[in-house]
């Protein structure tokens, strides 16, 4: 009867707490949701960021053909990854690879753009609204660990805790025989999980060709730097889970981690073929450079994500976090900046924003130059420092411009003649199809705005099978008077429109005015009519990210 009472208080306790948490995550959707609902129709422009960078190092690999065909054969034996992942992975993420390391050689580009795209798989299983790890928080966890045990093993890098003995000789055996056959040697005191995920294996063949490049010590940071990132990105799905609105100070301790940016840092070495000595890394103002690069990448990527991630925000009342997937990642600077704010003013933010990333940029050369201002005994140490100081550099002028090369973030081509960028939250315009869910007669349906990713079964039963239910519905940012002449350039909203101009912009040849007849050029509204006689040549080029798979 004691064991039995004592299982229902446990019984008892846990469901209490259940219902304390499950009422606490409804109270935080519902300021969730009102943040998001106090962005809609807030316009932004992003100013031009390139001149902070001035006298950057920035540069293109001449490898990136080379490599975009080695990364392909790399993509196709992955495991888990859909038609718009694998594009991005074949397209995009070379040349992302390609600008943030210009100076390496080819098959040191190539592990380190893998890894690139490993990480972006790795985080997508959780980060996804359909990872396979993403709903349940035990198995994400589980997620977490074993991967930080199996970075562990492939790295060789012994753990300063206590490993546990084997329970058997049969799997002191087993570990054993594992580790000669991997070429790992006898001195592996690192746990292997028993089942791993296959996307968390695919990290084997990278972790190898950095640990044959690496010391004990260059691996100890990179390790050091991955274990941040895994239990970064662990805390942040709770955060995003919970719909909790992160004060800024709290956002940042995990930004810090989650962004990964550390870790690509630690990685420079292999990147361009040095070795910077283990004390000098280890250095107090080494890691301000480490810290101000995290800081400026970050920052960059919170403003010119924006577009992506709040553009088509979801209206009023739905549920954030469907299974379709449109969940705004709420972990950004931006609106978070926005939430604190006393006088809600989203423009003064992004300027804000902006002089964040100007003062990183101060500080990091303040620093770089007190570095180098060292007397060193060693001169090579000396010469693989300022290497290391630029490749820090590169990596913040090659992200920079690949946010505006790639279709991720929705940028290409919005760049005004003065640099800056220009859009309105939860205005894109476009002609969407609204009905219920499930299967109306007429094959496989969309579950969210496009993408395979987001393609349901034909399966799935509808309220009415047999005939389709849903309508177009034209958003009223599509629908423009006859008078207006500016062109519209995409099939979405204010942020593709572009006054009828001469002036060239920075993406394609000058726009000619519009004076004669026009002509409809896309499905839906007046505000998609184009000059007949003028062929529109080029404001905005085209393509398709990812890495984003989320989200990312």
């Amino acid at each position: 009867m004691k064991v039995a009472g004592l299982t229902t208080m446990v019984e008892s306790s846990s469901n209490q707490l259940e219902e304390s948490t499950e009422f606490t995550r409804a109270q935080n959707e519902k300021e969730y949701t009102k943040l998001l609902a106090s962005l809609k129709g807030q316009t932004v422009n992003i100013p031009d960021l390139r001149p902070i960078f001035s006298g950057w190092p920035y540069g293109i690999n001449p490898k990136e053909d080379a490599l975009t065909k080695l990364v392909t054969k790399w993509v196709a034996s992955l495991p888990r990854t859909g038609e718009d992942k694998t594009k991005f992975l074949c397209k995009d993420l070379p040349s992302f690879g390609a600008m943030l390391w210009p100076r390496a050689e080819l098959r040191e580009l190539y592990t380190l753009t893998c890894f690139l795209g490993w990480i972006s798989l790795w985080d997508d299983a959780i980060d996804e609204p359909r990872g396979v790890h993403a709903e349940d928080s035990l198995d994400c966890a589980k997620y977490g660990k074993d991967t930080k045990d199996f970075l562990r093993h492939c790295l060789q890098v012994i753990s300063e805790e206590k490993t546990p003995k084997p329970s058997s000789l049969k799997e002191s055996i087993k570990a054993l025989w594992f580790n000669l056959s991997s070429g790992r040697g006898l001195n592996n005191h690192y746990a292997v999980p028993k089942t791993l995920d296959p996307i968390t294996q695919s990290f084997e063949s990278i972790g190898d060709q950095i640990r044959a490049a690496y010391t004990i010590e260059q691996r100890k940071i990179f390790l050091d730097e991955m274990n941040i990132y895994v239990d970064s990105t662990m805390d942040e799905q709770i955060f995003r889970g919970m719909y909790i609105i992160a004060g800024v100070d709290s956002f940042w301790k995990i930004r810090m981690g989650s962004s990964g940016d550390a870790a690509l840092t630690a990685l420079l070495d292999l990147a361009n073929n040095i070795r910077v000595p283990y004390a000098i890394m280890k250095d107090s103002e080494v890691k301000i450079l480490v810290d101000e690069t995290n800081k400026i990448i970050s920052m960059t990527n919170d403003l010119l994500s924006l577009k992506k991630e709040f553009v088509n925000l979801p209206e009023n009342g739905s549920k954030i976090g469907q299974p379709a997937g449109s969940d705004p990642c709420i972990m950004n600077h931006i609106p978070l900046a926005f939430a604190e704010q006393e006088h809600k003013d989203l423009q003064l933010v992004i300027n804000q924003a902006a002089e964040f990333i100007k003062t990183a940029v101060h500080t990091f050369d303040t620093t770089a130059s007190s570095v180098l201002a060292r007397p060193r005994d060693d001169p090579i140490s000396e010469t693989h420092l300022h290497d290391f100081i630029q490749g820090c550099r590169e990596n913040c002028t090659g992200n920079l411009e690949w946010s505006f090369k790639t279709m991720r973030y929705g940028l290409r081509g919005l760049r005004q003649a003065d640099g800056s960028v220009s859009f309105v939250f939860y205005a894109d315009a476009e002609i969407i199809r609204e009905g219920p869910v499930g299967d109306q007669g007429d094959g496989a349906y969309s579950t969210g705005r496009g993408g395979a990713a987001n393609i349901e079964s034909p399966q799935t039963p509808g309220p009415h099978k047999g005939a389709a239910h849903d309508v177009e519905v034209i958003p009223e940012q599509a629908l423009r008077r006859e008078s207006q002449v500016d062109t519209h350039t995409g099939r979405g909203g204010a942020a593709n429109v572009h006054p009828a101009s001469s002036t060239p912009t920075p993406s394609g040849p000058a726009i000619a005015p519009r004076e004669q007849q026009n002509h409809h050029v896309g499905r839906g509204g007046e505000g998609n009519e184009q000059h007949k006689s003028a062929k529109h040549e080029g404001a905005v080029d085209a393509l398709k990210h990812l890495f984003s798979g989320k989200k990312k």
